[in-house]
C-alpha cells in the first residue's frame, strides 16, 4: 500500500509543482494538461491547465490538478507533513514554502523535537515541517 497526497488548485497547479521541485527537489514524472486527456473534459480555455502532476521525491509522489472549471475548493481538514528532515533542512523548507503564505506556527523548539512548524503556502496548501531530532 501506498498513500499519495494529491492536491487540487485553482489553475495555478504547473506553478505550484515547479516550485515545490524547485523548494523540495525531485523529478517532475507527468505533467498532462487538460489538452492531453479525453476531448471534451475542459473547454478550450483550459487546454493548458495541467489534468495531472506527480512530483518524485525520493521513494515518495506528491500529486496534483487543476480542479475541473467552477469545482476548486480551497483545501481544508488536512497538511502535507515533510518529516525527517535535520533542523537547518527544515527551516530552509519552512522559509522557502513560507515566501508569499502565512505561518500558522513559527519554526520553533518543541516538547519532542527540535524544529517544528506549520504554514499555507501561497498556493493554498497548508504544511508542517517536523524535523529530526529531540528537544534539548
Amino acid at each position: 500500500m501506498k498513500l499519495q497526497p494529491y492536491l487540487h488548485f485553482d489553475g495555478d497547479c504547473r506553478e505550484a509543482f515547479a516550485f515545490y521541485r524547485e523548494v523540495l527537489g525531485g523529478d517532475l514524472a507527468t505533467m498532462l494538461t487538460y489538452r492531453d486527456g479525453p476531448a471534451g473534459l475542459a473547454g478550450p480555455e483550459w487546454a493548458e491547465k495541467i489534468l495531472h502532476a506527480t512530483l518524485l521525491i525520493g521513494g515518495q509522489e506528491l500529486l496534483g490538478s487543476d480542479a475541473m472549471p467552477g469545482s476548486y475548493q480551497p483545501p481544508a481538514g488536512f497538511d502535507v507533513t515533510i518529516a525527517e528532515v535535520g533542523v537547518e533542512e527544515g527551516k530552509r523548507i519552512f522559509a522557502a514554502l513560507g515566501e508569499g503564505g502565512t505561518a500558522t506556527m513559527p519554526m520553533q523548539e518543541t516538547f519532542w523535537t527540535a524544529g517544528f512548524g506549520m504554514l499555507t503556502d501561497r498556493f493554498g496548501i497548508r504544511w508542517m515541517i517536523n524535523c529530526d531530532g529531540s528537544a534539548p
